[in-house]
């Protein structure tokens, strides 16, 4: 059966009474830190401000000394989506950004340096691909790496993208540029980090970011927006 509408109004009516809008995902943002009070305003106003608004901001505080706490507090008081817990004990940076990963209660979940920066729809780019993708698990942009101004030091020219490819090319693709590139900040699905015991099979050990990527990614595949949308603070 067709149906012809002439009169736009009326397209618009059924058009509305008949389209479901699916809901965003609530999606996690991890920031592990520690003495962050030059920059954490920035990195939160960088956060807060994605066009994906269904998100929750986890700030695990590695015990601080500088004002890092009360400019967090501030955050936690104005915007509801913002979380802060204070460890008890100072542990491993990687550790503490397993930490906040506990907190978490999103379907997707990405990692956020309290000082780094993202672009508006770095959150909604990366979940596009992981709602439309169901064999990737983990979904990241080129970047660049910035100074404490903000300033470009130098850009990304490295590439972990393993989509269709099976798990031996993607470990071996990882293999060859992970200690070159940074998709650790891409946006990853919890139900994979839960699966592969994230939090419980943690060892404080040396790149135990990059053992991290190799576990994740015997879980599926990574993909690489070709926009540059991240930027790591030197």
């Amino acid at each position: 059966m067709r149906f012809y509408f002439n009169n736009s109004s009326l397209f618009k009516s059924y058009f509305k009474k008949n389209t479901k809008i699916m809901p965003q995902k609530l999606i996690s943002i991890g920031m592990a830190v520690l003495n962050e009070e030059r920059w954490l305003s920035q990195a939160l106003d960088s956060v807060l401000a994605q066009d994906y608004q269904n998100i929750e901001v986890i700030i695990c505080d590695n015990l601080s000394t500088d004002r890092t706490a009360e400019i967090a507090g501030e955050y936690v008081k104005k915007d509801s989506r913002v979380k802060y817990f204070l460890n008890k004990e100072r542990v491993s940076s990687f550790k503490n950004y397993s930490l906040t990963f506990k907190h978490s209660s999103g379907e997707y979940f990405m990692f956020c340096g309290g000082h780094d920066l993202m672009e508006k729809n770095y959150v909604s780019s990366c979940a596009d691909i992981l709602d439309r993708e169901p064999e990737v698990v983990l979904a990241y942009s080129l970047y660049d790496y910035i100074d404490g101004d903000g300033r470009i030091i130098f850009s990304h020219s490295y590439t972990v993208n393993t989509q269709n490819m099976g798990i031996v090319l993607r470990v071996h693709n990882l293999f060859l540029t992970s200690l070159k590139s940074q998709p650790f900040s891409g946006l990853m699905r919890s139900d994979i980090l839960r699966k592969i015991n994230f939090i419980k099979n943690f060892k404080n050990v040396l790149n135990d970011d990059v053992i991290f990527l190799f576990q994740l990614s015997l879980a599926g595949e990574f993909v690489q927006i070709p926009q540059k949308l991240f930027y790591f603070r030197m």
